[in-house]
């Protein structure tokens, strides 16, 4: 996923292109924003600012619209002189804007919306974003408040990724920014002192501030040229410093594979929002695809309707429980457990092909492959059923896993300790008690367990 450094960059590209430039056209090709009228919405009207904070670019035009983006992990913002060969197919753009000179293009979105300059202000997604690392006005005392804040027990790499703590760090300068420190990015963060805090964001800033001027490869060790780091995407290599050999793991809320396997495994998940001033928790089915969570429901639910135009502020969580950890001390027992929890915008699926891929998905998440095997819905089915849809955009994992941990003075005692794994066993399908004689049942499905 492009980081701060690489977003600010952009911005310093689009701002250069477009502030001061009259807008000749705008253009949204993309089908997703092919009915959203920006091009008559933003017609006369002059790019005032460009700007980013953390992972998150702005485009601000005269009369209080901004677009907002974010790149995740396969969008790109590029900059081509008029006529200038583009770098990506041009199928896959997402937004044009042209000026007399200029061509500013956005690809593979995946989040690209047009929204009031004063819902930038208050937009739950962004409100709740931390400190911008490379802004002239990084706030070390808010970042150390926010750290402070949260959850003691998580790595410190984790919470260094959150960008609701620091904004603009991801897996690449989370990982150089530790060893930099000399800090583990395992190590609690109720374990790390402020001076270690500080010590991080102070050795990263400076580096990440160049790269976001400068552009291109990130480089964190000077003696090898551009793109050259001290141990991302080295694991199995020598350290630069000591020769021992990098190990490398997937950490918290940017390891994906984290995410997508919990969304995957658990059958349930949990949708909270604010009804009526109050908060309201409900299970529902989920799928997900690529890097959006899909979520069915029934068009009467009051969370669909809530969702209608903008959409509803949403936060999705799910569990998968692996084993019971049976302490020598009460007060120590726990879960071996991973879970995920998703913040962003709930909208209702609007486009039908979307919508019908999603309800299938949503089927096979079930019992796969049950969709080819079943009646289709009617029309009339598909008028009472609501998709929603939540890009994984803001989305955290935790897990635990391993054996009790005692204090010291408790493992001499006479009580038992250890782990009880949790599995789900799906047993052999049972008819129903109408179904007709020689009907083949659904082949029996395997053991799911934690890997």
């Amino acid at each position: 996923m492009p980081e701060g450094d690489t977003i600010h960059h952009a911005a310093m590209r689009v701002r250069g292109a477009l502030v001061g430039s009259e807008i000749r056209s705008i253009q949204t090709p993309h089908p997703r924003h092919g009915h959203d009228c920006w091009p008559e919405r933003l017609a006369g009207r002059e790019v005032r600012a460009v700007d980013a904070h953390g992972k998150h670019l702005f485009i601000r035009f005269e009369g209080d619209l901004t677009l907002h983006s974010h790149l995740r992990m396969g969008g790109k913002w590029d900059v081509y002189l008029e006529g200038e060969r583009w770098r990506r197919a041009r199928h896959r753009a997402w937004l044009v804007i042209r000026t007399e000179k200029h061509a500013v293009v956005q690809f593979d979105g995946p989040l690209l919306e047009l929204m009031t300059e004063s819902r930038t202000r208050f937009d739950q997604r962004l409100a709740r974003l931390g400190p911008d690392i490379i802004r002239d006005d990084f706030d070390e005392a808010a970042y150390l408040r926010r750290l402070r804040s949260d959850n003691d027990t998580r790595g410190i790499g984790d919470a260094l990724a959150d960008q609701r703590i620091v904004a603009g760090i991801g897996n690449i300068w989370r990982s150089e920014s530790c060893f930099m420190a000399g800090v583990d990015p395992w190590r609690r963060t109720g374990d790390v002192t402020d001076d270690e805090a500080l010590g991080i964001v102070r050795g990263a800033r400076p580096l990440m501030i160049e790269s976001a001027r400068r552009g291109g490869h990130i480089t964190t060790f000077g003696g090898g040229g551009r793109g050259v780091t001290w141990v991302y995407r080295r694991a199995g290599l020598p350290c630069r410093r000591c020769q021992a050999l990098i190990r490398a793991r997937g950490q918290g809320d940017d390891n994906r594979a984290t995410v997508h396997a919990v969304h995957d495994e658990a059958l349930v998940c949990h949708l909270g929002y604010v009804r009526d001033g109050k908060p309201v928790v409900i299970p529902t089915i989920h799928t997900r695809i690529g890097e959006r969570l899909y979520l069915h429901g029934s068009k009467g639910a009051a969370v669909s309707r809530a969702a209608k135009g903008v959409g509803v502020a949403v936060c999705v969580t799910a569990t998968v429980v692996d084993g019971l950890v049976l302490v020598r001390s009460a007060f120590q027992h726990s879960m071996n457990y991973r879970s995920v929890v998703l913040h962003g915008t709930a909208e209702p699926v609007a486009d039908e092909a979307e919508r019908s891929h999603a309800l299938d998905a949503v089927v096979d998440h079930v019992w796969p492959g049950r969709s080819g095997a079943c009646r289709k819905p009617t029309a009339k089915e598909l008028r009472a059923t609501s998709v929603l849809v939540v890009d994984l955009l803001e989305v955290s994992a935790k897990c635990r896993a391993g054996d009790p941990v005692d204090k010291p003075g408790d493992l001499d005692g006479p009580w038992w300790a250890g782990v009880v794994p949790v599995h789900t066993v799906y047993a052999d399908p049972e008819p129903a008690v109408d179904l007709p004689p020689g009907r083949p049942a659904p082949a029996a499905r395997t053991v799911e367990t934690a890997s």
